[in-house]
C-alpha cells in the first residue's frame, strides 16, 4: 500500500500534504508493506527540496509520480529539473516504476516518448 501526500492548493482540506508527515506515519505503522507515493508535482508545490527529501527517506518510498509545475504537464515543461531527479534516482539504485501522472501539452504518445527519452538520456 502506498500513501500519497497531495498539495493543499489543488486538494483543499486533504489530510496529508507534507512528505515528512507521511514518513512519520509510515514509521509509526512499522510495516514493510506501507510506503509513500512520492509525487514530484505535489511536493514541489508543497515543500520543494525534492531530491533531498526523497533520498533522505528513500527506504520509505514505494513509487514515484512525475508531472511538472506549473500545470502538471510532462517533464521539461516547467520548473522541476527532471534531469537531476532521474540522475539521483539512478544513483540511489531505484529500479521500481515511475508513474507518468501529467496532462500533456503535446500529443500523448510524443509526451510519453519525450519523458522516456529524458530519463534514458540521463542514465535512468
Amino acid at each position: 500500500m502506498v500513501i500519497e501526500p497531495v498539495n493543499l492548493i489543488d486538494h483543499k482540506g486533504c489530510f496529508l500534504s507534507r512528505c515528512e508527515e507521511g514518513f512519520k506515519l509510515i514509521r509509526e505503522v512499522g510495516s514493510p508493506n506501507v510506503k509513500l507515493l512520492y509525487d514530484f508535482y505535489h511536493q514541489q508545490i508543497t515543500e520543494g527540496n525534492l531530491i533531498g527529501n526523497a533520498i533522505k527517506n528513500f527506504d520509505l518510498i514505494g513509487l514515484f509520480h512525475v508531472g511538472d509545475v506549473p500545470g502538471r504537464h510532462e517533464p521539461g515543461t516547467g520548473e522541476i529539473n527532471y534531469k537531476n531527479i532521474f540522475k539521483a534516482l539512478k544513483e540511489k539504485g531505484y529500479e521500481g516504476y515511475i508513474g507518468l501522472e501529467f496532462m500533456p501539452t503535446i500529443d500523448h504518445v510524443d509526451a510519453v516518448r519525450q519523458t522516456i527519452k529524458l530519463a534514458v538520456n540521463h542514465n535512468y
